[in-house]
């Protein structure tokens, strides 16, 4: 009798343990494998404007207010998951689980819009997002003069966006972000001055209070084994851009990893692709912000202007003033003569609106220099201009650049 109660126990506990293997071998992988088999999505921002967009010709890189605030409310309705810095780490390195729908939302650049437009958003829906910071764009305060159109953040605003848990921060270079013959000049540089780049950005996080980066967003998504060897060193997550994929999923590569960016007039339908990793499907270009780029280089010194522009068929005219005052030109309209007058040292240009009729230092001009007046500014095509003013500037056609390079 005891045997056989003994052997019917043993039954059972045999059938017991088959259905527990049964069900830890089948149920958890089942739902471990789906947690980490679904992608997430890495969108990318720059600028969010209250303009109209007809201010912003040409761009895919700056989108409306209303646009973005509807682009996070479908993520808030449709039960989506903002991920941070340190959960893509925990996932892509320890294979973390994360929700199926799961998104990172990256900004570029460190616009100021971001804490206008973009902050109030992302607090009444509980997001959290990241901003990649060029260091040395950032303001010391909101009554630093910048001679750009698209301002950028101030020490404050970050102060506050990092401790409301917002936001994070991560490098997008302190001053390595230029174009250089349409490469990146990140890709350009040498390994040490990579390094102290890198390390001046640490330092200048670490003056304002803010931990040092953990990621990097590689200026125009332009990377090679150089910047990947030493961004090892600095950081865990390196980012791109990519036209058509914005997915990241446990088999990544954390120093290559993709995101979308999210161009002006995305439709609803066009955003739910996006969110499937389905952008093939869709028609995306991105463009930058129509805007060109003075950049001066004395020495071992760098800096980046963004001046307002515009494009007239093949010609690329900038805002005057803005584009001439880091170069030491004293510029102002002389109502008088109904001229645009450019002081540099012993050089005074004379141009004559809208004929393009010029002088220097009071004697006429053989050639004409194109400048039309637009919203109450003058714009001019820069070459000529500078070229009489003592200037030899470089031109960039892919980011409509202009390079100066001082002795």
């Amino acid at each position: 009798m005891k045997k056989t109660l003994y052997k019917a126990v043993i039954s059972k506990i045999f059938v017991l343990s088959l259905y527990l293997v049964s069900f830890i071998t089948t149920i958890f992988p089942v739902f471990e494998a789906n947690a980490l088999s679904h992608p997430v999505i890495v969108l990318c921002y720059h600028h969010i404007t209250d303009e109209p967009m007809s201010n912003f010709p040409n761009t895919k890189a700056i989108i409306p207010k209303e646009e973005f605030e509807n682009q996070m409310k479908y993520l808030y309705e449709n039960g989506y998951h903002t991920a941070t810095l340190s959960e893509i780490q925990e996932f892509l390195y320890n294979k973390l689980p994360l929700p199926e729908k799961t998104v990172l939302i990256t900004f570029d650049d460190g616009y100021k819009s971001v804490y206008d437009f973009a902050y109030p958003v992302l607090k009444k829906y509980g997001f959290k997002a990241v901003v990649f910071l060029v260091g040395s764009s950032i303001q010391k305060d909101e009554n630093s003069k910048e001679s750009t159109r698209l301002k950028h953040l101030y020490v404050k605003q970050l102060q506050e966006m990092y401790k409301s848990g917002v936001f994070e921060f991560g490098s997008h270079t302190f001053n390595l972000h230029h174009l250089v013959d349409k490469k990146s000049f990140l890709t350009l540089t040498e390994k040490e001055e990579i390094t102290k780049d890198f390390q001046e950005l640490n330092r200048f996080f670490k003056e304002i209070g803010l931990p040092e980066p953990k990621a990097i967003a590689y200026p125009y998504g332009q990377y090679n084994k150089t910047v990947i060897e030493i961004s090892k060193k600095y950081y865990k997550l390196g980012f791109t851009v990519s036209v058509r994929e914005g997915t990241i999923n446990k088999a990544s590569d954390p120093y290559t990893l993709k995101r979308i960016i999210v161009p002006p007039g995305t439709s609803q339908e066009a955003f739910s692709l996006i969110l499937k990793g389905k952008a093939k499907n869709i028609n995306i270009t991105p463009k930058y912000p129509n805007i060109t780029r003075l950049i001066i280089k004395e020495k071992e010194h760098i800096k980046s202007y963004l001046i307002e522009s515009f494009t007239k068929g093949n010609s690329n005219f900038v805002a005057a003033k803005a584009f001439f005052a880091p170069l030491g030109v004293d510029t102002h309209w002389d109502e008088k003569s109904k001229s645009i007058t450019f002081k540099n040292k012993d050089i005074t240009l004379r141009v004559f609106p809208p004929n393009g009729n010029a002088e220097i230092n009071g004697s006429p001009l053989d050639t004409k220099i194109e400048v039309t007046l637009k919203n109450g500014k003058a714009f001019i095509l820069p070459e000529k201009a500078s070229n009489y003013l003592g200037f030899n500037l470089k031109r960039n056609d892919l980011e409509k650049a202009f390079f100066y390079y001082k002795e």
